[in-house]
This record gives structure tokens, C-alpha cells and sequence, in this order.
């Protein structure tokens, strides 16, 4: 779909004035620029602008072929701007919404491209080789910014070595550091950026720890690592439980189990401060009882279970959302969930949630913290919900083939 944006881009408005009219020239283009403001925008969104806009992958599906990455207006049910990627795409943005990253795969070789975000110019296109690639149209990111913007985390995977790492771009010099940091084992991860320089928390779900990484000026990582015990809980259907999720507070860590188990980590000391359950308030239950290991509990958890996934974050009212799925869709293989989960970040209590009738695979929330986004693959929907209500307020369908990933423009 073409924006009134394009449109005026790919028009040209000649002023034609008298040699005499030294000032006419000026205001002819004043006059005109006052009348077609729009068209003087030249393909620009402005930060104001882009309040409400949030940006959606498509993988592309099962099809093979290159995904996209759509800049969607979802109160005006409109695409706003549409990005062709290679397959296997991933993005991050900038704090400030002015550069957005996208990461794809062209045959075997693999490149970073960066993107004017106001514009959508093509700014630079990097060269991004071992890059860590899906085996399924649904992934989480892989790419992570830190706080501050400077650096780009990028988590990847060398296939003659059989080594897993993080490599750092540099978003200032626009190069990729000269070392990397080795996650020996790590063949999947969610990755949480700390706010204090290049300090970086991995959570390995294949081997079940933590690494925490400080990664020195030339992009090597000194790392160190904490295992999380599971004690090879598994749920009724005989599969084992793994890690869903890294909820960073001041306090320190939570890492959240897939059956709704918790440890708290203290990320000074690098040690685990207690082990619990999430919502320990209302349930009476302890971190070595699983509601996923019995057939019917009298628990909001009994028959959930949590997939692996990057919850929202409402910094402002200090709330993660986390999405829940029915514990028999694992059997299936369907990551989707259609319970979400609002809980307090200092004490993981649940303070609300709600149902829906879609099967979402990824959330965002905007900066406000009332408004929360989320995409369902299968029915290629972005769906706008009411933080506090749970309640629909603007969906829009038709969003390629497997719109996957959601990022809310600040």
C-alpha cells in the first residue's frame, strides 16, 4: 500500500517565477508547501507523528521465501510503510525510534541493514555472518539493544565450530566489534542488555543457566555462570519443563519457569536469593510442587504452562506482561497463547489478566503503559488491547503471511 508519504516523493513541483521577482521564489514556495504540507514531508514520519505506530514482522512462514517488516497505523488501519527482507529477518530499534535494525539472511551469507526510521532510507547495509537461523516460521528476536542505544547484541552461531555467540555492533562507529563472547552449549537465548556500559545477561535454555557477560572494548566477554536446577521437573505429559523468560528489576533477576516457577537472582552477587513460585501471594504452593505435574489443581496455573518468550514491560507502573498457554498446545507444537498474565515486577504477584481469543506470539506495550499490542500469526492479525481491560480496541488483519514479532515506536 502506498502512503500519501510516497506519493509525494515520487512527485516533482516546479516553480516557475520571473527573473525579476528576486523574493517571489520564496514565498511561491511558502505558499505551496503551506498548501501541500503533507507533500513537503518528502517521505518523512515525524517522531511526533509516529506516536501509536508500531512495526510488525512477517517471517514470511513456511514458504521459504524473504519476510517483511511493515510500519503499521493500527487506529487508521493503515500500512504506513512496508521493508522487504531476506529470510529469516529479526529487528531491533533504537531507544529514541530513530534507527531501526534489521537482520536477514540472503543464501548462506547473512546482513544487517539500518534504516532511517523517520524516512525508511536505507541508511548502510553490514555484512552479519553466522547467523543464529530458526527452524520454524515462529522465533523470538535475536537482536537486542542496550539501554543507552550505543551497542547492538546480536546472538549468533558459527556452524564449523559449533559455537554459539555474542557479537556487539557498535551503533555509532556502525561496525561490528573485533571479538566476540562464546556461549559454549547456548543453542537458544533470551538476552536482557543492563543499563551499567556493556553488561550483558544471557538465559540459555539448553543448558539452563545464566551467563552474565561484561564485554570488554574490543567485544570479548568475560563471563560467568549460574546454573538453574530444574530437577528434571517435567509436566503430566511426560516433557520436560524449561525456561520462559528473564524479568530484569532493580532488585535483580526473576527468571521465570514454563510451569510458573521462579528464581530470584541477585545480579551483584551473582547468586540465587530464593526460590518461588509466580503469584506466591494467592497460591500456596512451593517451588518443588508443579501444578503442571498433577492432572487437575485447584490453581489459576494448573494446566498452563509458559512459553519461551520477551514479556512487556510497563516501567512506569512497574508491571511485565506474560503471555500463558494451555498446557495441552505443547504437545502440538503450538507457541501461541492466548491467556495474558499481569503481574508486579518486585514481587511477580499477579495484580490482573486476561483472556483472548487469539493465539499470539509476541507483545509489546507502548510508553504510556495503556496500551498493549500483540500479533497472531495464524489468523495475520495485530491485535490493540486495552492494558488494563483486556479489551479489543483496534485490530487490523492482513499482515503478510506470519506476522511474528510486534515493537511498539516510542
Amino acid at each position: 500500500m502506498r502512503s500519501l508519504f510516497s506519493i509525494a516523493k515520487s512527485k516533482t513541483l516546479e516553480l516557475r517565477v520571473k527573473p525579476t521577482g528576486v523574493r517571489f521564489p520564496v514565498f511561491a514556495a511558502l505558499s505551496v508547501c503551506m498548501l501541500l504540507a503533507v507533500f513537503c514531508t518528502a517521505d518523512r514520519v515525524s517522531a511526533g507523528a509516529q506516536s501509536g505506530l508500531v512495526y510488525v514482522l512477517d517471517s514470511g512462514g513456511a514458504n521459504g521465501k524473504g519476510g517483511q517488516i511493515l510500519l503499521v497505523d493500527p487506529q487508521q488501519k493503515q500500512i504506513v510503510r512496508t521493508i522487504a527482507t531476506e529470510r529469516h529477518p529479526d529487528m531491533a530499534l533504537s531507544p529514541d525510534g530513530s534507527r531501526l535494525y534489521v537482520a536477514s539472511a540472503a543464501d548462506a551469507a547473512g546482513k544487517l541493514d539500518i534504516y532511517d526510521a523517520s524516512s525508511g532510507k536505507l541508511l548502510r547495509t553490514i555484512d552479519n555472518k553466522d547467523r543464529w537461523t530458526p527452524t520454524t516460521p515462529t522465533y523470538i528476536s535475536h537482536l537486542v539493544m542496550s539501554p543507552d542505544g550505543k551497542w547492538l547484541y546480536v546472538f549468533k552461531y558459527e556452524i564449523p565450530t559449533d559455537l554459539y555467540y555474542v557479537a556487539t555492533f557498535d551503533t555509532t562507529r556502525e561496525t561490528f566489534l573485533p571479538e566476540f563472547a562464546a556461549l559454549p552449549q547456548c543453542l537458544n537465548a533470551v538476552m536482557s542488555p543492563s543499563s551499567e556500559g556493556k553488561q550483558l545477561t544471557v538465559m540459555c535454555t539448553s543448558t539452563d543457566d545464566l551467563r552474565f557477560i561484561k564485554i570488554a572494548a574490543d567485544g570479548k566477554g568475560k563471563i560467568s555462570r549460574l546454573p538453574l536446577r530444574l530437577r528434571g521437573r517435567t509436566n503430566r505429559h511426560g516433557q520436560l519443563v524449561g525456561l520462559s523468560n528473564v524479568v530484569a528489576t532493580p532488585q535483580g533477576y526473576k527468571i521465570v519457569v514454563g510451569d510458573g516457577s521462579i528464581f530470584e537472582v541477585n545480579s551483584d552477587t551473582k547468586s540465587i536469593n530464593r526460590l518461588g513460585v509466580l503469584d506466591s501471594k494467592s497460591r500456596k504452593i512451593s517451588f518443588n510442587v508443579s501444578p503442571s505435574l498433577v492432572a487437575e489443581v485447584d490453581d489459576w496455573m494448573g494446566g498452563k504452562w509458559l512459553p519461551l518468550q520477551y514479556g512487556a514491560l510497563a516501567a512506569k507502573s512497574g508491571r511485565v506482561y506474560l503471555g500463558i498457554s494451555q498446557l495441552a498446545d505443547i504437545r502440538r507444537a503450538t507457541w501461541g497463547f492466548s491467556t495474558i498474565g499481569v503481574f508486579d515486577t518486585e514481587s511477580l504477584n499477579r495484580v490482573g489478566g486476561f483472556e483472548t481469543t487469539r493465539r499470539l506470539s509476541s507483545i509489546s506495550i507502548n510508553p504510556a503503559g495503556d496500551r498493549l499490542y500483540g500479533v497472531d500469526p495464524q489468523t495475520k492479525t495485530l491485535v490493540v488491547f486495552d492494558s488494563s481491560s483486556g479489551k479489543e480496541v483496534a485490530t487490523m488483519k492482513g499482515l503478510g503471511e506470519s506476522p511474528i514479532m510486534v515493537i511498539v515506536v516510542p
